[in-house]
C-alpha cells in the first residue's frame, strides 16, 4: 500500500525471549526470626526395648527349667556310684525311718533321743547326696533329724544350765520330764520356759530362730493345733446358754 507515493515500511515485531530450561516458581523464604531451630525428630530406637524383652524371656525360660528340674521331674536312673552308696545307705535309712515314725522327740536328753540324733548324723551324707528315685521316700527324714539334733545337741549347753538351777520353776520341770511334752504343757508353760531360757542361757538370734522353728515342728508332730482347736470347741459356751 502506498501512502503519499511512498511505500510504508512495516515495523519489525519484537522478538520474544524464552528462558532456557524449565520454568521455576520461587517460594518466599521464611524470615530468620520465624524459623523453627529445633532439630528434626529422630526415628524411634527400639533396640533397648527389644533387648529388655529378650532378657525377660530368657530369664522366664531359665526359671521354668529350674522349676521343672527341681519340682516336677524326678531322676529315674541312678549312677553306678549312687547304686553302690545306696546299698550302704538303705539299711540305715530304713531303721531310722522306723525310729522317727514311732518316736516323739522330747526336750530332755534321753537315751533314745541321743541314739536317733547320732543315727541322723551318720546318714547326713546319704540324705544330702543321693537323688535316686528309690530313695525319694526318705525325703521327710532331714526335717525330723534336725528336730532331734537340735534338742539333743544344739540345746545341750542351755539344758545343762537349766538343770543346775537350785529351785527351778514349774515350767522348767515340766519340760525336763523324760517323756514327750503334751499340748497342754506347751500352751500353759511355753512362755515361762522361753523366759527362763532367756534369763539363764546364752542365746542369739539364730538360737531363737531354731528354737521357734523346732517348737512349731514338734507341735505338728503331736497334732497340737488340732487338739487345742477341738478343746476350744468343747469349752466354748453355746448360744442357748446365754
Amino acid at each position: 500500500m502506498k501512502k503519499n507515493g511512498k511505500q510504508a515500511k512495516q515495523k519489525p515485531k519484537p522478538e520474544k525471549h524464552h528462558p532456557i530450561g524449565p520454568r521455576v516458581h520461587r517460594i518466599q523464604e521464611i524470615p530468620l526470626m520465624e524459623r523453627d531451630i529445633s532439630p528434626p525428630p529422630r526415628p524411634k530406637d527400639h533396640t533397648k526395648l527389644i533387648a529388655i524383652l529378650i532378657t525377660f524371656l530368657l530369664s522366664l525360660f531359665m526359671l521354668i527349667i529350674i522349676v521343672w528340674i527341681n519340682y516336677i521331674t524326678t531322676p529315674e536312673v541312678c549312677s553306678k556310684a549312687e547304686f553302690f552308696v545306696q546299698k550302704i545307705c538303705t539299711p540305715k535309712l530304713e531303721k531310722l525311718e522306723v525310729l522317727t515314725n514311732t518316736t516323739v522327740p522330747d526336750f530332755s536328753m534321753t537315751p533314745i533321743g541321743r541314739d536317733i540324733a547320732k543315727k541322723c548324723f551318720d546318714v547326713e551324707e546319704c540324705l544330702s547326696t543321693l537323688r535316686c528315685t528309690e530313695l525319694f521316700r526318705y525325703n521327710q527324714l532331714p526335717d525330723r533329724c534336725r528336730l532331734y539334733q537340735f534338742f539333743q545337741n544344739g540345746f545341750a549347753d542351755c539344758r545343762k544350765k537349766l538343770r543346775k538351777l537350785k529351785d527351778p520353776p514349774t515350767c522348767v520341770r515340766k519340760f525336763f520330764v523324760e517323756a514327750p511334752v503334751s499340748c497342754g504343757v506347751l500352751y500353759e508353760h511355753l512362755d515361762c520356759y522361753r523366759q527362763q531360757i532367756q534369763d539363764v542361757c546364752e542365746t542369739s538370734g539364730d538360737f531363737w530362730r531354731l528354737f521357734e522353728d523346732h517348737i512349731d515342728e514338734y507341735m505338728e508332730i503331736i497334732d497340737c493345733r488340732q487338739e487345742m482347736e477341738e478343746e476350744e470347741e468343747v469349752e466354748a459356751p453355746d448360744d442357748d446358754d446365754n
